[in-house]
């Protein structure tokens, strides 16, 4: 498995069969452990800090994540 948020690093990835978690899956993964409360804190964090997001996108990880 391999950390990588490029999409097309993520696509080359693929290529070879390698699985891939992004940022939003690597959160999400600690909020089912309880290493972070809310998710939504730092989704925020990252957006104000200029990470770009589509807000589909952002929705789908704060009804992932049970945060809606």
């Amino acid at each position: 498995m391999a950390i990588i948020d490029e999409k097309a690093a993520r696509k080359m990835a693929s290529e070879f069969l390698i699985n891939t978690i992004g940022i939003w899956g690597i959160l999400l993964i600690a909020k089912q452990k309880v290493l972070i409360k809310f998710l939504r804190t730092d989704v925020e964090k990252l957006r104000v800090g200029g990470y770009r997001i589509s807000d589909e996108l952002y929705y789908k990880i704060l009804v992932k994540a049970n945060e809606t």
